[in-house]
């Protein structure tokens, strides 16, 4: 008897200890701090969707040959231009999902072999993506991947509208340039005017109105000639100066680029093509304009 009881008497304890800690809580908007101390955003996941925190976590796309995979990105958004860095062994197209005035762009990646991988670049008007595409090795002799592809990538923003999880849409007073508009503005006492221009070798067709960043961000305001369509690339130049990939944002009803954080030095790049040693041909190089913290 004692036995018994002091067996329902154990089972009741663990009850209590999970019920305190066992609890399952959608946290995927709410940001945690890592070791570094920067702010980290969940991925979400179900069995179809891959939701990715944009800025936050690098975007990737599992893909398989003789299947289509999707990238779903932002009602509204319009999409300027893809490059990816393996075009001969990946097929990337641009669709389109939802009615006029409510559609949202979806780009159809598929792979024509297995055992590769390469990243995409997406510019849009509101931001530019940078997703790596991986198309697992096949079981042998099989046109089935040994594990699991992705079916759809999508993405969420965090600080810009919460616009929320999986399927949540933003209301109409959040939509468009003026709600992008308002994230970016920052009060004059609070803009750390604290970078330097350089141009590179083959100088840069203008400068900047103003640069600043407001602690969190920086943001590169173009002069108003320079439109969508014209935008360079910005990345970051790390310790060995080697140029790394970064996420940012651009608005074009106050025609500045928003980066998603801050660093030390960045680099501005636009592709132009010259004549080649001696006029045989062209040469492909970049005008590059620096932005560096003092």
């Amino acid at each position: 008897m004692k036995k018994v009881t002091l067996t329902f008497l154990l089972l009741y304890i663990s009850s209590l200890c999970y019920g305190q800690n066992g609890t399952d809580q959608n946290t995927s908007a709410i940001p945690e701090s890592s070791d570094s101390g920067a702010l980290t955003y969940e991925i979400n996941r179900r069995s179809n969707v891959i939701e990715y925190p944009y800025g936050y976590s690098q975007a990737t796309l599992k893909a398989t040959p003789l299947r289509l995979s999707l990238i779903q990105l932002q009602e509204g958004e319009k999409v300027l231009s893809m490059s990816a860095g393996d075009t001969r062994r990946w097929k990337i197209t641009k669709s389109f999902q939802g009615s006029a005035g409510q559609v949202t762009p979806i780009i159809q990646v598929k792979p024509i072999t297995d055992n590769i991988s390469t990243n995409l670049i997406i510019t849009t008007d509101r931001r530019t993506y940078d997703v790596t595409l991986e198309s697992p090795a096949l079981d042998n002799n099989s046109t089935n991947p040994k594990g699991s592809f992705t079916r759809r990538i999508t993405f969420y923003y965090p600080g810009e509208n919460n616009f929320g999880s999986i399927g949540q849409k933003p209301n109409n007073s959040e939509r468009g340039p003026a709600a992008l508009s308002s994230a970016v503005t920052t009060p004059e006492e609070k803009k750390n005017h604290r970078y330097k221009i350089e141009k590179g070798k083959y100088g840069f067709p203008w400068e900047p109105v103003e640069v600043y960043d407001n602690g969190k961000n920086v943001v590169i305001q173009m002069p108003d000639h320079v439109n969508a369509q014209d935008l360079p690339v910005l990345f970051v130049v790390n310790e060995v100066d080697e140029k790394e990939n970064l996420n940012y944002s651009f608005n074009p009803e106050t025609n500045e680029i928003k980066s998603n954080r801050l660093f030390k030095k960045g680099v501005l790049i636009k592709k132009f093509k010259h004549p080649g040693f001696a006029g045989f041909g062209t040469v492909t190089d970049e005008k590059e304009l620096f932005i560096i913290r003092k």
